[in-house]
Formats: C-alpha cells, sequence, structure tokens
C-alpha cells in the first residue's frame, strides 16, 4: 500500500481490466476551476507527458487544492508549515509495482499559482502549467539543489511548456 497519494488512493490502472493502451491524466479540482479551465488544464498534462516521451500507457493524477489542504502536505512531507504552488509524489520513488506506468501525484495550490502569476504578469491558468511541468520534472528526477541546476530545470520548464503552446516567457 503507497504511503501516500494526493488523489485520494492508489491510481488503479485501467489496463489491469484489460483496457488497451492509453494515457490517463485524472484532474481533482477541489477549489472549483470551471469546466472549460480544467479541461485546458488536463489536455495540457497530457501533452506535456507526451512531450516529455513518456509511454502512451500510463497515469497522472493532477490534484488542484486551496491554502489550507496545501498547507498541511506541505507541513506533512517537507515540514514546512506554509503553502507552497507545486508539491510532486512520483511513484517511481514509491516503489511500487504497477500494471501500467503510474507517474504519480502532483498537488497545485491555486491561490498560491493564482498569486505567483499576478506578481510575473500572466493568467493562472499558464501558471499553473509551469507548476505542473515543474513538478512532473521532478517526478522524473530533475532537482535545483543550487543556482546552476534550478537555470538548467528552468530552461527545461520552459522548452516544455513551448513545445506544449504555452508561452509563459513572454508575458
Amino acid at each position: 500500500m503507497r504511503k501516500f497519494c494526493a488523489c485520494g488512493g492508489i491510481i488503479t490502472a485501467a489496463s489491469a481490466c484489460g483496457a488497451p493502451p492509453h494515457f490517463m491524466c485524472d484532474l481533482i479540482d477541489e477549489v472549483d476551476l470551471g469546466e472549460q479551465q480544467r479541461s485546458r488544464i488536463e489536455a495540457f498534462a497530457t501533452r506535456l507527458v507526451e512531450s516529455c516521451g513518456i509511454a502512451e500507457n500510463a497515469e497522472l493524477c493532477v490534484r488542484i487544492v486551496g491554502f489550507d489542504e496545501m498547507r498541511s502536505l506541505n507541513r506533512e512531507f517537507r515540514g514546512i508549515d506554509a503553502p507552497t504552488d507545486v508539491l510532486s509524489f512520483s511513484a517511481a520513488a514509491e516503489g511500487f509495482p504497477q500494471p501500467v506506468p503510474v507517474l504519480g501525484d502532483i498537488v497545485i495550490c491555486w491561490p498560491v499559482v493564482s498569486e505567483n502569476a499576478k506578481d510575473a504578469g500572466r493568467e493562472a491558468e499558464a501558471e499553473c502549467c509551469w507548476a505542473i511541468t515543474h513538478g512532473l520534472l521532478h517526478m522524473l528526477g530533475w532537482d535545483h539543489p543550487n543556482d546552476i541546476e534550478l537555470e538548467k530545470m528552468q530552461q527545461k520548464t520552459y522548452d516544455l511548456l513551448m513545445q506544449c503552446g504555452v508561452d509563459v516567457k513572454g508575458a
């Protein structure tokens, strides 16, 4: 049993019951973004995973939460008693075999993302895409323990966003 799944439990593989190969992005919206915005964010996550060359037969959970939930998660898993924009939890790091590659869970704090977007002069949805990309890169082994690695990771984030049709540098 996984220690943690931000989406409320282990993501079960549809292909475990014989479904055809697919990529599944499970978007859980706890802040009521609206159907159109949820659909665009889910479509972005799908394009992002494809741009990273991840197998078609995979699953990812993106959970959009508020301040209180993100603060609680950040305190529990990082020991920091404050909300942050994005947390990612790699299924590979948990070491659980899955019939379908489960990438893991990305948790986005919409209020923090919205504030970051305002500070950067861009739309909250574009900032959310940035946070999802950043979280996915962490799942794939990227990290930024120093300024040089941070710059490399930021450039990779921008490159992937541009491949997916999201321009956050020009904002």
